[in-house]
């Protein structure tokens, strides 16, 4: 009876161990797509408009860091991918797939994006997280000159999404602490990004400004400087 018992767990145990390297495959998959398309959407020069988008979209800070800062597999302590975890990343980049469709209707995508055979996840994420930046910081430019380019209307004017724009573009420069990082919200008019095991980090208008603030809450450096000069 208690061998039964264990051979019904090995094959249970297996059963989800071979379920999970086919989603794991899915995901690849889905990130090599997401991938190609967002470099078409560069180059059509949309970019930024659909990062505006999902930042002011109904997304959690865990999806949006998945669609622009960190690809690569979101995993336990343990090192494991959990079943849920992976269907949830799965659709989340299916969710960015389908924003980067909208925002190019008429479009013809490529069905497989052949550059991407041998590329490691590593390289898959570091190369979206080159072209997101670009964006990124092209988009936060846009509104803290508070000029639009033509055909393009700025439209973050709502602090929480600034706020959560923030957060990625920390998370692209930093993506080790993607997994750290919890939320991005408005607390006592400050923008506060938070992680478990680290310090937040908060921004606060003081005038027309916008600073990254120290614990006291003193001015340390503005957020036109660190867009403009951190990646110098």
């Amino acid at each position: 009876m208690i061998k039964m018992k264990f051979f019904c767990i090995s094959i249970s145990l297996a059963l989800v161990n071979n379920l999970v390297a086919v989603l794991d495959r899915d995901y690849r998959m889905d990130v090599e797509k997401a991938n190609a398309e967002i470099e078409i959407a560069r180059n059509q020069g949309v970019l930024p408009d659909l990062i505006q988008t999902i930042v002011r979209g109904n997304y959690t800070m865990k999806q949006i860091m998945l669609m622009l800062a960190k690809p690569e597999r979101d995993i336990n302590s343990d090192g494991i991918t959990l079943y849920d975890d992976a269907i949830a990343n799965i659709q989340t980049q299916r969710d960015l797939r389908t924003e980067i469709l909208r925002k190019l209707p008429f479009y013809r995508f490529p069905v497989t994006p052949r550059k991407y055979d041998t590329m490691s996840m590593t390289d898959m994420g570091n190369e979206r997280r080159k072209y997101c930046s670009e964006a990124v910081k092209e988009l936060m430019g846009f509104v803290i000159s508070g000029s639009s380019p033509p055909g393009f209307r700025v439209d973050i004017t709502v602090f929480i999404h600034l706020c959560r724009l923030i957060a990625v573009h920390r998370a692209i420069r930093n993506p080790d602490l993607f997994r750290e990082m919890v939320d991005a919200k408005i607390e006592d008019e400050n923008c506060v990004i938070t992680y478990a095991n680290t310090r937040d980090i908060k921004y606060r208008y003081f005038g027309n400004r916008l600073y990254e603030i120290y614990g006291s809450g003193n001015p340390k450096q503005t957020l036109s400087f660190q867009v403009t000069q951190w990646d110098q």
